[in-house]
């Protein structure tokens, strides 16, 4: 593979230690179609989360990190992907912020959801990181994290991976990558 471009940034991952999640980078199947600390709402009953696997040859790009991503089939109704997270960390009135990978190739289908309050739709162009910030209620001491995924008009499926949830105030966590200038590539030599 010819390789034209070497950046370097800091990746949100999943295992960060600041993240709130369990189970951010959906490592934690009990089945192909059991994700452990995530609940699946659908009006219709007809959305599906399973297990995506990573591969090698050739390579499942729907998976960035670890072994698994979730993959989210929403046909007809709206449906929600959420996990309470209950924090040991102040929660009351405080600004808490999400990140995610999601490859959706549908515009206006999956977005964030964030305490009840949602970002805006992920663009359909494939992999993007979704991020969203804000303030919990006075009273809160849980909080509803995950995705709101609307299906009444075109079918989708969304991959996802790499979600971190963190509260306090929001930090440049992941932004654009810099370039590496004078690099060279060394192949792997036969023998």
């Amino acid at each position: 593979r010819k390789i034209d471009r070497v950046e370097i940034g800091n990746a949100i991952l999943a295992s960060d230690s600041q993240s709130l999640l369990t189970n951010g980078g959906f490592e934690d199947w009990s089945g192909d179609a059991a994700l452990s600390n995530w609940t699946l709402t659908d009006a219709g009953s007809a959305s599906s989360v399973n297990k995506e696997s990573a591969t090698t040859g050739p390579i499942n790009h729907m998976v960035l990190t670890g072994s698994y991503s979730a993959r989210l089939y929403v046909p007809t109704h709206i449906t929600t992907l959420l996990q309470t997270v209950t924090p040991s960390v102040a929660s009351q009135m405080v600004e808490v912020s999400m990140s995610a990978y999601v490859y959706c190739r549908a515009a206006s289908s999956i977005r964030i959801q964030l305490d009840d309050h949602s970002s805006s739709y992920h663009g359909g162009t494939g992999w993007e990181l979704l991020q969203y910030s804000t303030p919990t209620d006075l009273n809160d001491t849980s909080f509803t994290a995950g995705f709101y995924v609307v299906g009444n008009s075109v079918p989708s499926t969304s991959y996802i991976d790499r979600v971190a949830v963190w509260a306090g105030p929001r930090e440049p966590r992941e932004g654009l990558w810099e370039p590496v200038i004078g690099w060279e590539w060394m192949p792997s030599l036969a023998g």
